[in-house]
């Protein structure tokens, strides 16, 4: 074993209080990245509504939070049976739903595919009472031909349960939404995809979006279905935007390649997104499977404008091949909904194989990831605590010693609330603790796991009036950013803080007290911490986990010996020896060395020389010292 006083030998001559920008070459290759909705991650929380008989499919559902003017119930559910039955079902938290009532009363038992808007201004008409009418209905006509305007047709009610002013749709001669003629994508129609009401529309030009309602509507030739525009100044006579549809059917064998229609179109600052259903796939010999049914799957596209689309290349979200068998025979019709809790709402139409299985509705939520923190309450006890997920009954937290582990049941705690006190987790050198969160909902299904946090102890020495002991910044701990904030956190026993400056081969060195020699960390970086004697046996750092291969070190070597002083990343557990740091950093190593706090030297590894060979830990702080010929980073 290769011992030296090498830092004690270099303190004298080469300490220099340095500004926070000269870390460069010890600066990690590490990037933070603000996570953003993901509008293409849904988790499944299955059947959420099944009608007492018959079938409940093509939902169309609506949230208020000033319930319907009535107080309750916030959300109210459209849905049709497929042989003209109309029914509107209620519910107080979007997950539980009310017995149905009929809502077909005048509709002439003809409706299907229905999509109800409601405004609270009663559609601009006044006197706006409770004798106003506040719904409107939209719908495909199943007993109108097919290959008509005359196919959907519109109502309004005050109830949501019996409409007046049954019409038929009509539309532009010159722009038709329904050619009604020929093989074209439009030539025939099933009705309604979505539709916007605009209060303040100014009704003029040629733009969608300047009218009072936009309608995306099913284009069909008959075999295909694709979605199509249009913009209406009452709702009634409609003028299409483009002889094209603006989401079509997907090219070659896609799974959309038959059909692309019924969802929701959604807007909010990030653009707009189109939750859509669709058909086809590979027939087996390589191409399209044409003519089945738009009941196969969901699709996600987006838009800046609402006009052109741009579907998710991850597409298709859900899909009866997704192996859940409760909607292994049709999943599709989004209906999705913003009721202000910051997780989207998805209600499909969903049904499983074989004879006589009813069609029922679903529901998936925005895959929103759980916001998991830690803090220390203690010397030795931590605190956990986590966001809300509406819907949630529980929330189960995983813990292991492993930073990387996959959450498996059983969980550490299974808690009603948001938080944890995990008493005793702090302090233990020879065990470190890692921790996600899941939420569970009524139906025993979990959400996707939280982001990762954890502890991490390192031993230190209080033997004489100042003493050196070496930890890593490993995890994101909330707050510490430089040395002087690191040493806020660690505590009054810490006098100095120093970190390498591998760029110039000095210290960087913070007199605690001293602002002018502060100096930034990143995580990661190897620190010395500078303690008197009344510092305790361990500290603990507490905070985020970063994500796998996250941490890259930039290297610095030359002819001459460079120390780089860093540390075994969290994700390289497959490394636990100085021999194997070495050989994975490749040519250009000269040692390896570690300090041994204990004795306040260094040991090390010579490569070629196994009896100078030491084991590693993750998390533990380390030098490369390198010559000509080694990487520029590493890992």
């Amino acid at each position: 074993m290769f011992r030296s006083n090498l830092l004690k030998k270099l303190l004298p001559a080469r300490v220099l209080s340095m500004p926070a920008a000269i870390l460069l070459a010890m600066v990690l290759q590490v990037t933070a990245v603000i996570a953003a909705v993901d509008y293409t991650a849904w988790y499944d929380l299955g059947i959420i509504y099944t009608a007492p008989a018959g079938d409940a499919y093509y939902p169309s559902v609506l949230y208020d939070e000033d319930g319907f003017a009535g107080g309750s119930p916030f959300y109210k559910m459209w849905y049709t049976d497929g042989s003209g039955g109309v029914f509107l079902v209620p519910s107080l938290n979007g997950l539980t739903w009310g017995s149905p009532v009929a809502a077909n009363v005048g509709l002439g038992n003809d409706a299907h595919h229905v999509q109800v808007v409601y405004d609270a201004s009663c559609f601009g008409v006044l006197p706006c009472d409770s004798s106003t009418p506040k719904y409107k209905i939209w719908y495909w006509d199943t007993d109108a031909n097919l290959y008509s305007i005359s196919a959907m047709a519109t109502a309004q009610s005050v109830d949501g349960l019996t409409w007046t002013n049954d019409t038929t749709l009509t539309q532009s001669g010159t722009s038709p939404l329904v050619t009604g003629a020929g093989t074209g994508w439009n030539r025939g129609t099933y009705g309604p995809v979505f539709i916007f009401y605009q209060a303040a529309a100014s009704n003029f030009g040629s733009n969608p979006w300047d009218y009072s309602y936009v309608l995306y509507y099913d284009g069909t030739d008959g075999s295909s279905e694709v979605t199509g525009l249009g913009y209406s100044t009452d709702g009634m006579f409609w003028t299409a935007y483009s002889s094209s549809p603006v989401l079509d059917k997907g090219s070659g064998k896609a799974w959309d390649c038959d059909d692309a229609a019924y969802g929701t179109v959604y807007h909010n600052a990030d653009g707009f997104h189109f939750w859509y259903s669709g058909g086809g796939g590979d027939n087996g010999l390589g191409a399209c499977s044409a003519g089945d049914p738009v009941q196969e799957g969901i699709g996600y596209a987006s838009s800046a404008d609402g006009l052109t689309w741009t579907k998710d290349p991850s597409n298709p979200i859900l899909h009866i091949d997704d192996g859940i068998s409760y909607r292994n025979r049709r999943v599709y019709t989004p209906a999705v909904v913003d009721d202000g809790s910051g997780i989207l709402k998805m209600y499909y139409s969903a049904q499983q194989t074989g004879s006589g299985q009813p069609k029922t509705i679903g529901l998936a939520l925005n895959a929103v990831t759980l916001d998991l923190s830690i803090s220390k309450l203690t010397a030795t006890d931590a605190r956990l605590s986590w966001t809300a997920t509406p819907g949630a009954s529980t929330y189960e937290l995983y813990r292991d010693s492993a930073p990387y582990f996959n959450p498996a049941n059983p969980p550490y705690q299974s808690l009603p609330g948001l938080s944890f006190d995990d008493l005793g987790a702090l302090g233990d050198v020879n065990t470190n603790h890692y921790y996600v969160v899941k939420a569970t909902y009524a139906n025993g299904s979990q959400s996707e796991r939280s982001n990762r946090v954890g502890e991490y102890d390192y031993p230190l020495v209080s033997t004489a009036p100042l003493n050196y002991n070496d930890i890593a910044m490993v995890l994101q701990v909330p707050g510490v950013t430089d040395a002087a904030s690191l040493a806020t956190y660690i505590g009054s026993n810490v006098k100095r803080v120093m970190a390498y400056d591998a760029a110039n081969q000095v210290f960087q060195l913070y007199l605690v007290g001293n602002l002018a020699t502060n100096f930034d960390l990143s995580i990661g970086q190897f620190v010395y911490l500078v303690t008197d004697n009344t510092a305790p046996a361990t500290t603990s750092l507490v905070g985020g986990v970063l994500d796998e291969g996250s941490i890259t070190f930039s290297l610095l070597s030359d002819s001459s010996l460079k120390y780089n002083f860093i540390s075994l990343p969290l994700d390289r557990a497959d490394l636990t020896s100085a021999s194997e740091v070495a050989d994975d950093v490749g040519s250009g190593v000269y040692w390896v060395m570690r300090y041994l706090i204990e004795s306040q030297t260094f040991e090390t590894y010579i490569p070629g020389n196994p009896a100078t060979d030491f084991s590693l830990e993750i998390g533990e702080p380390f030098i490369l010292v390198l010559i000509t010929g080694a990487p520029t980073n590493w890992p």
